[in-house]
């Protein structure tokens, strides 16, 4: 046999095993492994499938004390485990799943089921909570329900392929490489909206989800992080450009460990537009058109320069005045203060627009606040006028930020090599522009890619689910219609 034949085999030989072992890691962790999904029924609103003996989870958790626990407490506040005490069952179940089931004549009635895989299935009947309801549908599956007729929809035996194409298309994203996968139905999705006071609800808001549209989310295991991904339709089609890596840099680079929520958008503009259309909307065009041409006139206002300016990428941060927030103040002045931070990398564009930025500010506080001029006339009487006069302005400072406070007003401002800060409170600007104290836990989650960046201390809301964990931070792709959340649960 000739040296060029034996070649030609071994290199057969080595790409059979290639593609062996592609095959063999893509049915290990990426083809979904459980069947429970094969037993849910047409009238299932949610599905919240955990795989108990995920591997990475319990490798994650075991280096991750806190992590644990704390990721122990969020899933007994939601609920998920129902009667069942986790700490009993957990041993005897490989996977569980939460069925939640919608009635069709009373949408948001629910009543709800949980199907249990395990090899150990024939001990599972003495554990079961009293009050419970169950069936085996398989020799591996039990179904344990909070009621009996919720137990009959699932001896109905009806096949998921009867079902609707999106639930189908939601259901084949679920893998086994994530130890939890989730199915929200379009009704579940508005009931959460419309019901939850958590800040969940905040976040699910800001996307304007399409409300005929399903979505999935799941959660997975790294050595340093669980990582979640949320896949949803939007109301609305969006166009952004992504964030470079550096804008990466930069955001992780100002989020101080007493910031309590940060949002990245490469254009602002598309927000200061959506508070034009409402002014305008409450106005009328016409009257919208004669203030904004006032308003100018006024304080020396520019309003092509404004829109240059907020035309790029911008940062707003929120800062919670006491140590712990309740979610109705969320955005309330008396229990937050507010920073932006727009980037204008340009050292001779930043020092235009500051210059500009600051100067209107002098004439707005001039008019809001005018002097008591006093004028003797030649007859000895004397007039007093008032006048709005910005050399009267007198900024202060505070390291580099420059600042206007009194018992009337609060404003500063400052610039550094990155862009242009503002906000209300001169201490706040002053400690994103030192950088002493970063959240250094950022920078350990994957580097996603995206067109917005949200982030949350959510350890500083006082209730709710999200508060057992440390830290949230997301990356947003919006593409058309598309929304695909990815993100990192810190501790």
């Amino acid at each position: 046999m000739s040296r060029r034949i034996i070649n030609i085999i071994i290199i057969i030989i080595i790409l059979l095993a290639a593609i062996a072992a592609g095959i063999f890691v893509y049915k290990k962790y990426f083809v979904k492994k459980s069947e429970l999904i094969n037993h849910l029924p047409p009238e299932t609103s949610a599905y919240f499938e955990f795989n108990l003996k995920d591997e990475k989870l319990i490798d994650f958790f075991a280096k991750n004390f806190r992590a644990k626990t704390k990721f122990e407490k969020l899933i007994k506040q939601t609920e998920f485990w129902g009667s069942f005490d986790p700490q009993i069952i957990s041993p005897l179940v490989d996977t569980i799943g939460l069925v939640v089931l919608e009635d069709k004549e009373k949408p948001e009635n629910f009543s709800y089921a949980w199907l249990l895989s395990s090899k150990q299935k024939n001990s599972l009947p003495a554990i079961l909570p009293a009050d419970s309801f169950a069936a085996d549908l398989d020799n591996k599956i039990l179904v344990v329900a909070s009621s009996y007729e919720a137990l009959n929809i699932f001896k109905k035996n009806q096949a998921l392929k009867q079902d609707s194409l999106n639930k189908q298309i939601i259901f084949s994203k679920f893998s086994a490489h994530k130890f939890f996968n989730c199915y929200f139905s379009a009704n579940y999705l508005n009931f959460v909206t419309q019901k939850s006071q958590d800040i969940a609800k905040l976040i699910l808001d800001n996307f304007k989800l399409d409300p005929q549209s399903p979505a999935y989310f799941s959660l997975r295991a790294d050595e340093k992080n669980i990582i979640f991904n949320f896949q949803a339709v939007s109301g609305i089609s969006s166009s952004f450009s992504k964030l470079s890596s550096k804008d990466f840099e930069i955001f992780n680079q100002l989020i101080q460990n007493s910031i309590f929520s940060a949002l990245e958008t490469p254009n602002l503009k598309i927000y200061t537009d959506l508070i034009e259309e409402q002014i305008k909307d409450s106005l009328g065009q016409q009257n919208f058109e004669e203030q904004k041409s006032n308003f100018s006139k006024k304080y020396a206002f520019n309003w092509q320069d404004f829109y240059d300016l907020v035309s790029g990428r911008a940062i707003i941060f929120l800062k919670d005045k006491d140590d712990k927030i309740q979610i109705k103040n969320l955005f309330s002045p008396q229990a937050s203060q507010a920073a932006l931070f727009i980037d204008v990398k340009e050292c001779n564009k930043r020092q235009f627009y500051y210059y500009k930025l600051k100067d209107f500010l002098s004439h707005y506080i001039a008019f809001l606040y005018p002097l008591e001029k006093t004028t003797k006339l030649a007859d000895g009487s004397a007039v007093t006028t008032i006048q709005a006069d910005k050399e009267a302005i007198s900024w202060q400072t505070l390291g580099n930020t420059e600042f206007i406070e009194s018992n009337k007003i609060k404003i500063a401002i400052a610039k550094n090599d990155l862009g242009i800060f503002l906000g209300p409170d001169k201490n706040f600007i002053n400690e994103l522009l030192t950088e002493n104290n970063k959240n250094d836990k950022l920078n350990t989650c994957p580097g996603f890619s995206g067109h917005e960046i949200s982030y949350f201390n959510s350890s500083q809301f006082i209730s709710g689910v999200l508060s057992h964990i440390d830290d949230i931070y997301m990356i947003i792709n919006k593409k058309g219609k598309g929304i695909n959340v990815k993100g990192c649960l810190l501790w």
